[in-house]
């Protein structure tokens, strides 16, 4: 869901979440609609579905980006964001008490985070401190392991 292309304008990218990944798909969809719609005025499916995507198989990825390249005319680049700030970003956002995310995420690491959470949360505007959600960051051993919102950017590529 991170890696879109566009033939007609000649771009690649990656856009690993948390390196304002959102807008930059606002903006890039609302180049190739060609509609005069603006970034704002996309609707949630227009944007994370407006552009082609490259296949989620890294065996069909590599052929699929033969005539793709800067080589072949084609932009490609990558968003970045300082780590910290990306990892900040994801608790900050997914982390506050009654988002959706909370779910997926208590399912898969409620228990740890449980664990290791120092602080008393209950009068808080998020489930989890951030000092709990960074121990289980530190002692996830693999990116696989991590919800995809605070995976290192080195997963995507």
């Amino acid at each position: 869901m991170e890696h879109f292309y566009n033939d007609t304008y000649k771009f690649s990218v990656c856009l690993p979440t948390k390196t304002g990944s959102t807008n930059w798909l606002k903006a890039l969809v609302s180049l190739v609609r060609d509609d005069g719609s603006e970034p704002e005025q996309l609707s949630e499916h227009d944007v994370w579905y407006g552009l082609d995507h490259f296949p989620n198989h890294a065996k069909e990825v590599k052929q699929f980006r033969k005539g793709k390249s800067p080589d072949d005319g084609y932009m490609t680049f990558v968003t970045v964001r300082h780590p910290l700030s990306r990892l900040y970003s994801a608790w900050k956002d997914k982390f506050r008490s009654g988002h959706p995310w909370m779910k997926p995420i208590r399912k898969m690491f409620g228990a740890f985070l449980d664990d290791l959470e120092t602080k008393d949360m209950t009068d808080e505007l998020y489930e989890y401190s951030f000092e709990a959600f960074l121990e289980l960051v530190a002692i996830t051993d693999y990116d696989f392991q991590r919800d995809r919102h605070w995976q290192s950017v080195m997963f995507y590529w």
